[in-house]
């Protein structure tokens, strides 16, 4: 059962254990940079279901278009606000070796998922879909669709923190559908924005599977905790690496430890 302010509780201590890291740090922006790859990196892994992928020409498109486009967002998170254009940009810049036919405009007829019975977004409304959205994120608040029909008070308080208004641009974007292909990932890298501007770290998604099932337990069920207390599990990982990549890179003071001491790192980086 999830406890939502308990997760997010935990993630807060996380976040702040990582900052002081990040502070204490002569590689700071190195550490930065490499949060970003890291969930470029597992995106287009995710999608593959088979082995010698590295091999793959198309493989490797991908993989340079997802690292182009999530270091493009990296570089976006101090603009004035998000806009429809940026993530239609980042898009093209993740589908164009791969997909050029689906890049550059809003998808035009309906939208499914194989072995699915989730419904998406009419096309017709996409444009509207998307401004709303994005205005919605500029607010820092997203109304979330099914909280109305069934209320859970642990919801009430929260709509406004950061990880909620993550989570909610991400199952949001998937739901609306609004390309032809690469929705889950642009969600991702839209997610990861929105956490990027508030100061965490971007969200990497180890299980892309359950993600999917997450997701349409979401719409099927009109209950968001399985997807919620995947995606903050997904977070706390996240996090998890990001400290463990920070703390080999040199020698740090991690809070806690006796008489301040110092603990003794590999340097380089962690994986």
């Amino acid at each position: 059962m999830l406890n939502l302010n308990q997760s997010l509780t935990d993630i807060e201590k996380q976040r702040t254990l990582y900052r002081i890291l990040l502070n204490r740090s002569r590689y700071k922006r190195e550490l930065q940079k490499a949060e970003w790859q890291r969930a470029a990196t597992l995106l287009p892994l995710s999608q593959k279901k088979h082995q010698r992928v590295n091999t793959n020409k198309i493989f490797v498109q991908e993989c340079e278009g997802t690292q182009r486009a999530f270091e493009s967002a990296r570089e976006n998170v101090m603009a004035p606000q998000l806009t429809v254009e940026n993530i239609m940009g980042w898009h093209t810049q993740m589908l164009k070796g791969i997909a050029p036919h689906a890049v550059g405009q809003f998808r035009h007829g309906r939208a499914y998922w194989l072995m699915s019975t989730m419904l998406f977004a009419n096309w017709e409304k996409i444009p509207y879909l998307m401004d709303n959205l994005v205005d919605s994120i500029n607010k820092q608040h997203i109304p979330a669709l099914y909280w109305k029909e069934r209320p859970d008070r642990q919801f009430q308080n929260v709509s406004h923190n950061p990880l909620v208004t993550a989570i909610e641009a991400n199952y949001n974007l998937v739901a609306i559908h609004p390309f032809q292909d690469g929705n889950k990932r642009t969600a991702r890298l839209v997610a990861s924005w929105v956490l990027g501007r508030q100061g965490y770290v971007p969200l990497c998604i180890y299980d892309n599977m359950t993600y999917i099932d997450c997701i349409e337990a979401y719409t099927n069920t009109r209950k968001p905790h399985a997807f919620y207390g995947f995606l903050l599990d997904q977070m706390h990982q996240s996090y998890e690496d990001a400290i463990k990549e920070a703390k080999s890179m040199e020698k740090v003071i991690v809070p806690g430890t006796r008489n301040g001491a110092r603990v003794k790192c590999t340097k380089g980086m962690a994986r």
